[in-house]
């Protein structure tokens, strides 16, 4: 008896929207209507300039999402009161007249910003088709209504670039990695945050070409397989270390006088700060071992290196950032590639944000309405904000509504690459809408269609003619997105800053110098030092841990945390070192209760030398589960982390403490 045949399958290359540093190449495999697998691109070509945009577990995972039983896909309304969590399942015209009807009874009783638009980074990228754009752009139409502002993931970064070059410069591409001889993962994890889809790639081949690989992390993350060398540094104190490796360059004669004579201002000030002229204490590798952890011996070896090995750099993550003081890090890290000479050096580089500013291929967007934000609040404490019943007006529109949105598999976009790149995707639809989901653009079509801007919104395009209306108009990329649903720039790798560091007086940066300025006088208005030196964090109590909430690489943010595949690659638990375990009589998978004041998660301990005492991770990103007595049984690092913002304003989610103790059974 004959095999039936099977139906023939069919390949259509899109990219997934998600806020994890990556944006790569994805292949949606199906027969017929049916997804079957999401794989990657074959015969692509892979050189230096134009390597394969490899995806990770998350992207190839994404299949799964569309069938997961939290899934919403019909619209819901609120049937009790808040907090216990009841709905019914509405249909769509009642949906959007109640929304309409509530966001008007809004403006006229309170005013415009009686209503926060509130979100997150589901579809981070989008040109203002999907996720915070579109919804963004619809109030641009509607009214000047509450929002947030504050970047929660590289505030200090961004600051710091700001003060000491003058702006967002742009960083290296990723090839030039291949020409350092020494490379410095400083809070940096390119295994599990990406960071541009082929950092881990370059890192390791620069690695089989001889580059050396340090490791600077209070984790021995995944990336440690990149590295010779982890030196674990105490959460917080990292300026600390990187002063104590000034001091060395200085004391060893290592530091690049040329380049700090000719491009920089503000050095003097800071070498009196490591010399201990400024307040009489040398910052020595021993005065550092106090405050870090990190043997003298250690930190003596580790400036030698990076004062030697030539190129070297910096590549600084963004996890150190976020912490109290978080603007002395990007300050330091800036400091230190300057003084060894390696900003606009090929292998080198600034040691600063890492973006591609400048986009490679112009997009020319969706015109906005006339309406700004009335009233914005911060990121980072605007429940707190509201729940505080000081705003005037008060938030009157609240979530009492459920709308279930398509996923990225199942709409148009048009995607620009993450950051660290220069790519731009068409990505179409992949799989048939599930149940009654719906893509945001129609949803606030038909919002603005009963509010009474339906044509100035949509301008009579549909989404997919908006998406196919920009890509036509990408100039060079146009031809290459109609072909093979992805452009890319080509050329030869791009040395950030190099014309600068050619002729700094000819190629000014946009500073009041012209330089690249070391010490900030900006820093004196938010309280912080003049330069990048160490301001220590408040001591913990003997029974505290420092807590860290990492990205997870199963995740992006809270995205993708009902993904089964995923869930079963991990189990979600408390990083704990052996020491700090057995101080506690906890075991390895035990459930533990991690407590501060903000709240109390329950969650199993993994007892890892991983990690150094003292301190114990959490990733971020699950969901949030509190059972009756108010325990979040999901693991929810939100539960815990510090409502505090820096002094410029920027996220503290890895200065918090917490206790740790065996749950009873």
């Amino acid at each position: 008896m004959k095999e039936p045949a099977l139906e023939a399958e069919t390949r259509t290359p899109f990219t997934c929207c998600l806020d994890c540093g990556g944006r790569c190449e994805l292949v949606a495999v199906r027969r017929g209507m049916e997804l079957v697998r999401i794989d990657t691109p074959t015969g692509q070509l892979d050189t230096v300039m134009l390597p394969r945009l490899v995806p990770c577990a998350r992207g190839r995972a994404h299949r799964r999402l569309l069938s997961v039983s939290e899934r919403v896909l019909h619209p819901m309304r609120r049937t009790d009161p808040r907090r216990t969590g009841e709905f019914e399942e509405i249909n769509w015209a009642t949906a959007l007249d109640l929304i309409a009807e509530r966001l008007t009874g809004a403006r006229e009783e309170y005013g415009c910003e009686a209503v926060l638009c509130a979100t997150g980074a589901g579809a981070a990228g989008s040109l203002g088709i999907s996720g915070a754009a579109a919804a963004r752009r619809f109030f641009s139409f509607w009214g000047p209504v509450t929002g947030l502002v504050g970047n929660m993931s590289s505030h200090a970064v961004g600051l710091a670039a700001d003060w000491m070059y003058g702006g967002r410069v742009d960083g290296s591409d990723r090839a030039t990695i291949l020409d350092s001889r020494l490379i410095v993962l400083w809070g940096m994890n390119p295994a599990e945050t990406r960071m541009g889809p082929n950092t881990e790639f370059f890192i390791a081949e620069a690695r089989n070409r001889g580059a050396k690989v340090i490791l600077l992390e209070a984790r021995y993350t995944d990336s440690g397989v990149l590295a010779d060398q982890w030196i674990p540094v105490r959460p917080g104190t990292d300026v600390a270390l990187a002063a104590a490796v000034a001091f060395t360059l200085e004391e060893q004669d290592l530091v690049d006088r040329v380049f700090l004579d000719r491009s920089t201002t503000g050095y003097g000030e800071y070498r009196d700060y490591i010399l201990g002229s400024a307040d009489g204490v040398a910052k020595t590798p021993e005065w550092a071992e106090c405050i870090t952890g990190v043997p003298a011996a250690v930190t003596r070896g580790f400036a030698r290196e990076l004062g030697t090995r030539k190129p070297a750099m910096i590549l600084p993550g963004w996890g150190p950032q976020r912490a109290l003081h978080g603007e002395q890090f990007p300050r330091a890290m800036i400091t230190l590639a300057c003084m060894i000479g390696s900003v606009g050096l090929r292998g080198g580089g600034a040691a600063s944000l890492g973006f591609r500013q400048g986009m490679a291929f112009s997009i020319p967007g969706m015109p906005s309405g006339s309406n700004d934000l009335g009233r914005t609040l911060h990121n980072a404490t605007w429940a707190t904000d509201l729940l505080s019943g000081d705003l005037q007006p008060p938030v009157k529109v609240e979530a009492d509504l459920v709308l279930p949105i398509a996923l990225s598999l199942e709409r148009w976009e048009l995607m620009r690459s993450w950051g660290h790149n220069a790519h731009v995707f068409l990505s179409p639809p992949v799989s048939e809408p599930a149940g009654e989901v719906r893509t945001d653009y129609w949803v606030f079509a038909q919002l603005a269609q009963r509010l009474g801007f339906h044509d100035a919104y949509t301008l009579g395009r549909t989404e997919e003619d908006w998406i196919r209306y920009m890509a036509a108009r990408t100039g060079p990329a146009a031809a290459a997105l109609a072909r093979d649903g992805v452009a890319r720039l080509e050329g030869s790798p791009r040395s950030a800053l190099a014309e600068f560091r050619a002729n700094p007086a000819a190629n000014p940066l946009p500073t009041p110098s012209g330089c690249i300025e070391l010490a900030n006088a900006a820093a004196r208005s938010f309280e912080l030092p003049h330069i990048a030196s160490y301001v220590p964090l408040p001591p913990i109590s003997r029974d505290h841990l420092h807590l860290l909430t990492p990205h997870s690489r199963l995740r992006a943010n809270s995205v993708l945390h009902a993904n089964p595949w995923l869930q079963r690659l991990e189990r979600h638990a408390l990083w704990i070192n052996p020491v700090d375990a057995c101080e506690r009589r906890i075991r390895d998978g035990e459930m533990v209760l991690i407590q501060n004041e903000n709240g109390t998660v329950s969650a199993p301990a993994k007892v890892t030398e991983r990690i150094v005492p003292g301190v114990v991770s959490l990733y971020q990103g699950t969901w949030y589960e509190p059972d009756a007595t108010g325990v979040d049984r999901g693991g929810c690092a939100n539960t815990l982390t510090s409502r505090q913002l820096s002094p410029s304003g920027g996220m503290v989610a890895h200065s918090s403490a917490v206790t740790v103790r065996r749950a009873e059974p």
